[in-house]
Formats: structure tokens, C-alpha cells, sequence
């Protein structure tokens, strides 16, 4: 792959990134302003996790691209934008933590591409 597409699927997949860490911390507070007194630790961890892949891949540039890549920060997107949306329907406190399990694979998965 050329210079130029490497720079725009480095700058895809940290734009996924970006849009996962904000959703998770969305979440997060989506979370808290519905269950004020729950313990809400293991959702934090999560959240940290979807947050800490983005923040490490800032700094580091792909290993490769390929359509498998592409799906990858296509499929981030799409949970980033849902867990948007269950966000504001939370029902439990399990189903918070739960929210942002795809979204911490998702993020892991992506961020792995990075060195």
C-alpha cells in the first residue's frame, strides 16, 4: 500500500478509536446518572480499556491495511454509534457493564494493528 493510504487508514482507524472512547465515556455517564448508588467499577475498567486503545495507538502507525482492517474500523464505528443509543435506555446496571463489552474487543482487536 502507498504512503497516502496508510496515512488515511491510520487516520480512519484512530478516528474509529476516537469515536469508541467517546461512546464508552458517554456510557459511562449515561450509567451513573441512572444508577447513582451501584458500583460501577468493572463498567470503569471497561471504559478505561476502549479509552487507554486509543490514546495507545496516537502514538504508534499501522502494521498493515487490508479489507480485514477496513471491517475492523467499520465495525467499531457502527458499536461506538449503538452503544450511543442503548446508552440511553440502560435498564440495570449489568446490562451498563455489558454495554461496553463489544465496544472493549472491538477497540482491542483495532489498536492491535498499531506498533
Amino acid at each position: 500500500m502507498g504512503k497516502e493510504t496508510d496515512v488515511s487508514a491510520r487516520a480512519n482507524a484512530l478516528e474509529a478509536l476516537r469515536k469508541a472512547s467517546e461512546a464508552a465515556g458517554d456510557a459511562m455517564i449515561a450509567a451513573e446518572e441512572k444508577f447513582p448508588e451501584a458500583d460501577l467499577s468493572e463498567m470503569m475498567n471497561k471504559r478505561d480499556e476502549v479509552k487507554g486503545s486509543y490514546l495507545d495507538s496516537l502514538q504508534k502507525s499501522i502494521q498493515e491495511t487490508d479489507p480485514l482492517f477496513e471491517t475492523m474500523v467499520e465495525n467499531l464505528e457502527n458499536e461506538a454509534s449503538d452503544v450511543r443509543e442503548k446508552a440511553k435506555c440502560l435498564k440495570d446496571v449489568i446490562e451498563a457493564i455489558n454495554l461496553l463489552a463489544d465496544l472493549v474487543r472491538l477497540a482491542a482487536d483495532l489498536a492491535k494493528v498499531f506498533v
